[in-house]
């Protein structure tokens, strides 16, 4: 049997379990974009409650510092590099913002989700690479006021999930879609 919740109330489900019962929960997902006018009107890219990142390939390597902290052998500390491409404007369009993501909901299977190999959703995106957007010592340089320019090609992104990536670009600047 099926039931219907109004958003902000809650329903109890009461019946006699069985071994092998099944509750299948639906929750309304809506593609949407948040604008960070407190940092340089960035955006992030939501579906429902979730925020998601840019999909980066890794590069992991022993940490060889020599501070107090330092990892045993049996317990190394790692360090996590990016591998891919980082620094992407999205391309937005004026008139519908959201026109160009497409949302991919798949299966997990079995095992941890919470990996950029295992993100339940995907969201592919319109891109532009964005050279002028540099890492500062190790780590992202401040994010670009947007809009953005660049001449670089469009190309499609993939973003995951926040929680399932340990790299995150999650704000991004965004360069205005062409007139089509």
């Amino acid at each position: 049997a099926e039931t219907h919740c109004e958003p902000g109330s809650f329903v109890a489900v009461r019946r006699r379990w069985e071994n092998g019962d099944n509750v299948e929960l639906r929750l309304p997902m809506k593609l949407s974009l948040t604008t960070w006018e407190g940092n340089a009107d960035s955006v992030s890219v939501n579906y429902g409650p979730l925020s998601f990142s840019l999909k980066m390939a890794e590069r992991w390597q022993k940490y060889e510092g020599h501070d107090a902290n330092q990892g045993t052998e049996e317990w190394p500390e790692w360090q996590v590099f990016p591998e891919s491409p980082w620094n992407y404007a999205l391309v937005l369009n004026p008139e519908d913002r959201l026109a160009g993501f497409e949302v991919s909901v798949g299966s997990t299977g079995q095992g941890q989700v919470f990996t950029s190999e295992r993100a339940p959703v995907e969201i592919r995106a319109r891109a532009r690479r964005l050279p002028t957007w540099e890492a500062e010592s190790g780590t992202v340089g401040l994010v670009p006021q947007s809009p953005v320019e660049t001449e670089d090609p469009v190309e499609t992104i993939t973003l995951i999930p926040m929680g399932c990536a340990r790299l995150r670009i999650t704000s991004f600047p965004w360069v205005a879609a062409p007139p089509s």
